[in-house]
């Protein structure tokens, strides 16, 4: 969703990818003007809210928020999140998106829901939550480790990660 309109009708067209991709863009064009748009006003009406007049004032101007660099920030935002168990929802996991994606079955990694011996505490014993990448077979050393994205279509790999694999999943 991040091709300009003209690369979009000319690659994608007729293809189920050009409307997801339309989709895509619509919904973050609502985001755009239900949330950014108002924030953005109320830094330039209100500009001390941040602490100081010029700070506010400079983020406000208009040359720092466009829906263009709103577009590319929500596409590098949404390309790396994961689904992660309830409550959580979506997430970003740093580390884990450095992996590629294989189909279901062919990946070599997992994420693991309280894996033994990943149970993290603090320096006063308090339990943290974390997300836990774990092997889902043996690998040779030095052998490239895969993530599944899941099943997905060839569409969704396009429009939310910008690849497609040589067959669909």
């Amino acid at each position: 969703w991040r091709w300009s309109k003209d690369d979009a009708v000319a690659l994608l067209s007729g293809t189920d990818a050009e409307a997801l991709c339309a989709a895509i863009r619509a919904e973050a064009r609502r985001e755009w003007e239900a949330f950014v748009t108002p924030a953005v006003r109320r830094l330039r009406d209100k500009p001390g809210e941040l602490g100081g007049t010029s700070r506010g004032a400079a983020l406000a101007e208009e040359a720092h928020w466009t829906l263009d660099k709103y577009m590319m920030a929500r596409s590098v935002v949404t390309s790396r999140a994961f689904n992660l168990p309830a409550p959580d929802g979506a997430g970003l996991v740093p580390g884990a998106d450095l992996f590629n994606h294989a189909a279901p079955g062919a990946h070599s990694v997992d994420f693991a829901e309280g894996a033994a011996g990943y149970r993290l505490e603090t320096d006063d014993g308090v339990p943290v939550e974390c997300v836990c990448v774990a092997a889902a077979r043996a690998a040779a050393a030095g052998e490239e480790l895969f993530l599944t994205y899941g099943a997905l279509p060839p569409a969704e790999l396009l429009c939310h990660f910008a690849f497609v694999t040589e067959a669909p999943p």
